[in-house]
């Protein structure tokens, strides 16, 4: 798994900013821990999508 995420060309980083309005207004808290989000304290870190690990192992 290590060496296919690895063997991907690096990304540019985009930034989200554009979403931040849309995030604030949605909900006051994290998707992924549920805890309450600080305007100016709001980072999303790497995310591997289920069906790219699902692709990797075959089944679970």
């Amino acid at each position: 798994m290590i060496s296919k995420i690895e063997s991907l060309a690096s990304p540019k980083r985009l930034s989200l900013n554009k979403y931040r309005k849309i995030l604030l207004e949605t909900t006051d808290l994290c998707f992924y821990c549920e805890k309450p989000l600080v305007e100016n304290q709001i980072d999303v870190d790497h995310f591997i999508p289920w069906s790219y690990i699902f692709d990797l192992i075959g089944t679970f």
